[in-house]
């Protein structure tokens, strides 16, 4: 099993969600929501680290 992490910095965190709903669905298919590590908080920027 191979693990891809997709990560877009401007993307918003309702995206990465619907996303991962979405992806669940197929089989096979595991999704996790990577929590943010970053030290300051930028309002512009993703809150989540990436989706692998």
């Amino acid at each position: 099993m191979s693990e891809h992490v997709y990560y877009n910095p401007r993307m918003p965190l309702a995206v990465y969600r619907e996303l991962a709903a979405h992806l669940q669905l197929l089989e096979g298919v595991s999704v996790r929501l990577l929590p943010q590590s970053r030290s300051q908080f930028d309002y512009d920027l993703s809150k989540l680290k990436g989706l692998p």
